[in-house]
């Protein structure tokens, strides 16, 4: 005899089975909401620091290079401007004019640069917007940080008089101006900004022929912002090409501030994400897949029954994963909400770590995407086996159904003691593959918190330092910090100046430093060097070019240091003595 199976293609029926079962499996869905929370928070957490620390960094390093733009294109004539700025690729564009250098002896030890600059879109590129008053109009009238101002003596008060001497042409200017406006000096940045209005520049450049020897005053410098911060240089050189220029005829710089301006992806980087992503999802898989496996164990009898009435396993399959979909729109939101709390204490945490007085919390809406994406796939990853299992069921198997493996022989044991610890083992023992996925999910979560706490304690300060500064500090004349004030052979520090410097409390040792620069005549081993070099280290010919047009030069501008013992010593010698 055979017995045909009514096939029940109601919708509505199949909602209506998902909301019975749903509402009667309330331990069940607690436990499978705190799951998918706990996955979700994982995600959202590693997502908000990743993104703020990037956000961090960036602005940090902004902070240090001068700027927020993608890039720029520098030393331009008004021509050369007017035609790169048309192009389609550029997102925005704004540009300032130099007009000198701060050259009062209060700003000696403090670069300060005098610009005009096209607008505000640029001043806030450059950190350098006034938070109170605004930018220069009129000739009289300038804006300036409270370093600048204070170095000068002048309070950070509006209508202030404040006198900068600089130079043009060789003459000595001295001027007086109306402050304006005014902000915060950031001690991080290589210079601050001085500005000035676009009409007095005109008028003091009206005779002034530039060039781009020396500093590069009457040039426009022009700041560039693309769709993303991908491939900047890549994109600076389509520009210029398009545009109708050379390479040679355009110089460029590329903001390194932005981690994506390289032309390669780090792999380590690369590596390191998707090991996170995978685990984290791994550990989410095994919390949400073991309470489903647990809930189809327990509702065998009831997968059974709903099949005799003629519901398909595709339907039963629907049903859970129906399931499975209501449960993520009750645990995903509070996931996400508090993943982002949690990543947001987060950040200052590993930002003090390593050491950065920058701290941005990224709301970037990435992370809340990417988190949603990758928590509901891992939970219906998760219910996948689940549900097949349950769609298996058949209505005889149904009522015999036990927790034991099928086809497993029970094995008669002897003379063996009965008491908790052996009936616990023997429960173990029932379903060792259950044992090892629960035992793997209990220790991926220390594997988690472990490694985070490794990787936000490996970075070391003094290791990072050490390429930069063999010492804790430095000191020096003051023309070597100030790229502004032109080194001319002088004497810098005295043997007394070091006398007293060594008797001071904490200095335990004092490493030297020694130069000076002379001309020399070009010879014929200079220009081999180019080639040399290109051997070596692989310069780019554009690099090569530039350099064997300055071998060809009749003279050579020579920088010679010496070094002391001590400073010899923390050298790494790579070839020779």
């Amino acid at each position: 005899m055979v017995v045909a199976m009514l096939k029940v293609n109601s919708k509505r029926t199949i909602h209506l089975l998902a909301k019975s079962s749903f509402k009667a499996s309330r331990m069940r869905n607690l436990f499978a909401i705190i799951a998918i929370i706990l996955t979700s928070v994982m995600f959202t957490g590693l997502f908000t620091v990743a993104t703020s620390l990037v956000a961090s960094i960036e602005e940090s390093t902004m902070r240090q290079v001068g700027g927020s733009a993608h890039g720029s294109f520098k030393y331009l004539s008004k021509a050369q401007y007017d035609a790169l700025k048309t192009h389609p690729d550029i997102k925005d564009i704004s540009f300032s004019v130099v007009l000198g250098v701060g050259e009062n002896k209060e700003l000696a030890k403090h670069p300060t640069e005098i610009r005009y600059t096209s607008g505000e879109n640029n001043a806030k590129g450059m950190f350098s917007m006034p938070t109170t008053g605004k930018l220069p109009q009129n000739d009289d009238e300038i804006a300036t940080d409270t370093l600048v101002l204070k170095q000068l003596g002048v309070s950070a008060k509006l209508g202030q008089k404040v006198t900068l001497d600089y130079s043009l042409a060789g003459e000595k200017i001295s001027k007086t101006f109306t402050l304006v406006g005014y902000w915060t000096g950031d001690k991080v940045m290589q210079a601050s900004q001085a500005w000035v209005s676009k009409s007095y520049v005109e008028k003091q450049l009206a005779n002034y022929k530039p060039s781009k020897q020396g500093y590069d005053v009457g040039l426009i410098n022009a700041d560039v912002n693309f769709k993303n911060s991908f491939r900047i240089e890549s994109k600076l050189q389509k520009v210029i090409v398009d545009s109708g220029f050379s390479l040679d005829d355009i110089d460029y710089g590329v903001n390194w501030a932005y981690t994506g301006n390289g032309e390669s992806l780090d792999i380590s980087t690369i590596v390191a994400t998707v090991g996170a992503i995978l685990m984290i999802a791994f550990s989410g898989y095994l919390m949400i897949a073991n309470v489903f496996t647990i809930s189809v164990a327990n509702d065998v009898r009831y997968y059974g029954l709903i099949k005799t009435i003629g519901t398909t396993p595709k339907q039963i399959r629907k049903l859970i994963r129906r399931q499975a979909m209501w449960l993520c729109f009750i645990g995903l939101p509070i996931g996400l909400l508090v993943g982002y709390l949690v990543g947001m204490m987060l950040v200052p945490i590993v930002l003090s770590i390593m050491n950065t007085d920058v701290i941005k919390i990224s709301a970037h809406p990435l992370i809340f995407i990417l988190s949603s994406i990758f928590s509901a796939v891992t939970v219906f990853v998760s219910v996948s086996k689940p549900s097949k299992i349950a769609a298996k069921v058949s209505p005889i198997e149904a009522l015999r159904v036990t927790d034991n493996s099928a086809g497993s022989k029970r094995k008669i044991k002897k003379g063996t003691k009965v008491n908790l610890w052996t009936m616990a083992y023997s429960n173990l023992a029932r379903n060792k593959k259950k044992v090892v996925l629960v035992s793997i999910s209990l220790s991926l979560g220390l594997v988690i918190l472990n490694a985070t706490y490794s990787i936000a304690n490996s970075f070391d300060m003094d290791e990072y330092l050490s390429r930069s500064i063999m010492n804790d500090f430095a000191v020096g004349d003051v023309s070597n910090f100030n790229v502004n004030l032109n080194y001319s052979n002088q004497d810098t520090l005295s043997e007394g100046f070091f006398s007293e410097l060594s008797l001071q409390e904490g200095i335990e040792s004092i490493n030297n430093i020694y130069f000076t620069e002379y001309e020399v005549p070009t010879g014929p081993r200079f220009v081999d060097i180019p080639k040399q070099l290109a051997k070596e280290y692989g310069a780019d010919s554009k690099k090569v070019e530039a350099l064997e047009r300055y071998a060809q030069q009749p003279k050579q501008l020579l920088h010679l240091y010496g070094l002391d013992e001590g400073a010899l010593q923390k050298l790494i010698l790579l070839h020779g003595k």
